[in-house]
């Protein structure tokens, strides 16, 4: 039944029954036609010691819906960043906030990407990418090796002449 209203997918319960049968019956998750835009909101730039961010992130929507919408949200790279499973967005508002978890792997990496995408079944994604900065020194260390003579005989050195 087609109701006008932006409410998201909904489960229902078919139950078919018949007098010399036995009832059967099946959920089944029914799509919303009337959608919205999803939108994220996030930090663009993170480093790996900010740790946990609460509330720094958001889930907008393009019109506000008439029931409560569950969101999904995914982190593409959960060794960089995590994101929660689900946000809702409660009827009649257009956004809700959620709390960033930034990983710290202690190893050099360098600044890594790191993509959140938030989705609502029937309405498409949105997607947010957040660069995470490295917090480990780059150490850079420069060795000579020198050989050693053997039998008393010194050693040869490579790319060295004596005049």
């Amino acid at each position: 039944m087609d109701d006008t209203l932006v409410d998201g997918p909904q489960a229902i319960r078919v139950t078919a029954f018949a007098l010399g049968y036995v009832p059967a019956g099946a959920t089944m998750e029914i799509d919303d036609n009337e959608t919205a835009t999803l939108l994220i909101e996030a930090p663009a730039f993170v480093t790996e010691s900010d740790g946990w961010l609460p509330l720094r992130a958001k889930v907008r929507l393009s019109v506000p819906p008439d029931r409560d919408i569950t969101v999904y949200l995914r982190s593409e790279d959960a060794t960089e960043v995590i994101v929660p499973a689900t946000v809702v967005i409660t009827a009649g508002q257009t956004s809700a906030p959620f709390s960033l978890q930034v990983l710290d792997e202690r190893e050099v990496d360098g600044t890594q990407e790191a993509v959140i995408s938030a989705s609502v079944p029937g309405w498409g994604a949105a997607a947010r990418r957040i660069d995470v900065e490295d917090n480990e020194p780059v150490k850079l260390f420069i060795g000579v090796e020198e050989e050693n003579g053997l039998n008393g005989k010194s050693p040869k050195r490579k790319g060295w002449s004596r005049s």
